[in-house]
């Protein structure tokens, strides 16, 4: 299980442990210093349960790096030391689709979103050894980049009626970097860093939203509108001004790893600010729990994720508090891995 808070409705590009919308970037890390499950090769076909029309598509290989050895001082105060360095690329594309998971396989609709891009991971893994006693520690940087699509729907009730109804197209690039440091690998494990992400946004998410009805037919002045049926529940149209932003993110990430639970629950915290448009600061925090693959931190088997973003509204939304910045989302991976040899 996992409860996750992040950073921002806008920047859903999460780092590490995977998050709300699913979005994380698994790479491959030792679970323990005796640890020599290897792995070279991970396919991950994932699920936002929560939101029954979005799904991801994750590929990461892995090179594992050669040990290089060295002693430092001497007599009782000697120290071996072992340092490793490896390295992986990751490919990875979320779809989402408003008629659900199965039309985006059918049609290769992709509306009203998708995005796709690429990461580059570096760990270094370094052990100490001295009077027969061990410390080991890893240090992870990743650096991603990608570019979303989308479509969105804008409803304006002031305007006439032949023009109440428009869409937009979007597409914006995003890159980030991200540390995170192991500073142990003996007992439990404790993971903290930080990331900055860059993204070219909008302020689709903060926008109050109509839901217009399957009506057959609506009139005005003498005006008809057919309506196309797009579910029975009507389709949901965004009203208020449309804009688009370059954004900033920076974010703490701490993360917790019990090894009395075998390293299979992780429990993390990670508050964050978003920058940029027109607006102010947006403060955003939150918690999680992951039921994590074995011997793999970074992979995820079932995820339970909520979040707080723009705690002080400064995107002045007249939503209430809990519709425009608690969200909640369960997601779910199977994963496939390929051993080095």
């Amino acid at each position: 299980m996992i409860m996750l808070l992040f950073a921002g409705q806008t920047l859903q590009a999460q780092d590490f442990i995977t998050d709300r919308s699913n979005t994380g970037k698994p790479v491959f890390l030792r679970q323990n210093a005796n640890d020599t499950t290897d792995k070279k090769l991970l396919f991950s076909l994932g699920a936002n349960v929560s939101d029954a029309t979005a799904i991801k598509v994750n590929l990461y290989k892995h090179t594992w790096g050669v040990p290089k050895n060295y002693t430092s001082g001497s007599g009782t105060e000697k120290v071996g030391h072992t340092n490793i360095l490896s390295t992986g690329w990751g490919a990875y594309l979320n779809g989402k689709n408003k008629e659900g998971v199965a039309k985006l396989f059918k049609s290769g609709n992709f509306d009203p979103g998708v995005t796709g891009g690429i990461y580059r991971a570096w760990i270094w893994n370094s052990t100490q050894t001295q009077n027969g006693t061990f410390t080991t520690s890893n240090q992870t940087l990743i650096f991603y980049a990608d570019i979303s699509f989308g479509s969105f729907q804008f409803y304006d009730p002031a305007a006439s009626f032949d023009k109440q109804i428009s869409s937009k197209s979007f597409s914006g690039p995003s890159a980030g970097l991200s540390y995170l440091k192991r500073p142990s690998m003996e007992n439990g494990n404790v993971f903290w860093g930080g990331s900055i992400t860059w993204a070219r946004t909008s302020n689709y998410d903060d926008l109050d939203t109509y839901e217009l009805k399957n009506d057959s037919l609506t009139s005005s002045n003498g005006m008809t509108r057919k309506v196309t049926k797009i579910n029975p529940n009507g389709d949901t149209y965004a009203v208020g001004t449309y804009d688009q932003f370059s954004e900033y993110r920076f974010r703490a990430n701490f993360v917790y790893i019990p090894a009395t639970l075998d390293y299979r629950f992780a429990f993390s915290i990670y508050p964050s600010v978003n920058v940029g448009g027109n607006q102010e600061a947006r403060l955003n925090t939150g918690i999680g729990f992951h039921y994590l693959e074995d011997g793999n931190p970074t992979a995820s088997i079932f995820s339970l994720n909520f979040e707080l973003n723009d705690l002080g509204n400064a995107a002045e939304s007249s939503k209430t508090f809990l519709k425009r910045s608690f969200k909640v989302g369960v997601s779910t991976n199977l994963n496939f891995f390929k051993k080095a040899k």
